[in-house]
């Protein structure tokens, strides 16, 4: 079975994504229900074998498109394991250097 590993930068990639949805735009909801699809989004992408996209300000990932965020990730011999999750609207350069 394919596992989806995250680094934490990652994971706080996601926490802080979901911390404004939810409290500073307050939506909870949503919030919730992002969280999911991102997460089934990934799994889709390692179930279905989908091809990853390159990114050229991240050439030694790949990345996958959720509505507006990018999740970059590595392949692994057992899945993938989850680089950064970032959103397109940001300056992504910027972003990617603080990995």
């Amino acid at each position: 079975m394919s596992q989806v590993r995250w680094t934490p930068v990652a994971a706080s990639d996601l926490d802080d994504i979901l911390f404004f949805i939810a409290f500073v735009a307050g939506n909870a909801e949503t919030a919730e229900r992002i969280y999911f699809e991102i997460r089934d989004r990934i799994a889709r992408q390692i179930s279905d074998a989908l091809p990853g996209l390159h990114h050229p300000d991240a050439p030694d990932w790949l990345y996958l498109k959720y509505k507006r965020w990018l999740v970059f990730y590595t392949p692994a011999a057992d899945g993938i394991e989850i680089m950064r999750v970032i959103d397109a609207v940001r300056d992504l350069p910027r972003r990617l250097k603080e990995s």
